[in-house]
């Protein structure tokens, strides 16, 4: 502190650490400052916008989907965190960068054999592709939603017994799900080994239905 030449009164030059006296100049400046900040800090961030082309419904997504409203509501949080503000779409990279995501080969394989790679596919999910594509993943889902959610990963046709499984789209999900940690030319020999095992059951299988 110094003194401001007036009689009673007592200056203060604000530094690191030092606490000014509110009566001063100085101090009103510092406490004005603090209080500013202060102000600013209860201020919530303005929420990103939402989606103009999509409000959730969450009565029909729970009806429809294995997750609660409590949890879709989360989902949306997550969405408006990832979303792209000028598409109102999550991008198919970063929806596969989410850690949950990228532990499971299946889902980014899904997302790509469902969506990316379909002609004229736009460039990411709505909400409900969202919701969708993460349903058949919860611990709430059928072993047949599972099953099914599977073989259409992989590139299947059709369901159940009937599902058709390519020898290209099996090799590519090896390929996915394993990494660099097996070389392509193995994935290869895997995914043969696999089909023609698969083939022969089936020609099996329609014989002794014929002669039954």
């Amino acid at each position: 502190p110094t003194s401001s030449g007036r009689p009673g009164v007592t200056a203060c030059r604000p530094t690191a650490g030092a606490t000014c006296r509110r009566g001063s100049s100085a101090g009103r400046r510092e406490w004005v400052f603090r209080m500013g900040l202060f102000e600013s800090a209860k201020k919530k961030p303005p929420p990103r916008p939402r989606s103009p082309a999509e409000k959730p419904d969450y009565k029909a997504l729970e009806s429809k989907y294995n997750f609660t409203a409590a949890e879709l509501h989360t989902m949306e949080a997550r969405f408006l965190q990832l979303y792209d503000t000028d598409t109102d779409l999550i991008a198919y990279d970063v929806f596969c960068a989410q850690p949950e995501v990228a532990m499971c080969p299946i889902c980014s394989t899904f997302v790509q054999h469902n969506y990316a790679l379909k002609p004229d596919a736009p460039p990411g999910l709505t909400f409900s592709q969202f919701v969708s594509v993460l349903s058949p993943l919860s611990v709430k889902a059928s072993r047949e939603d599972k099953v099914r959610y599977a073989l259409l990963a992989v590139g299947a046709q059709g369901h159940g017994a009937d599902a058709r499984v390519s020898r290209a789209d099996y090799a590519n999900f090896i390929r996915i799900a394993m990494g660099e940690r097996i070389p392509p030319h193995v994935c290869d020999a895997i995914a043969d080994q696999v089909i023609v095992s698969r083939d022969k059951r089936r020609h099996r299988k329609a014989k002794d239905d014929r002669e039954g």
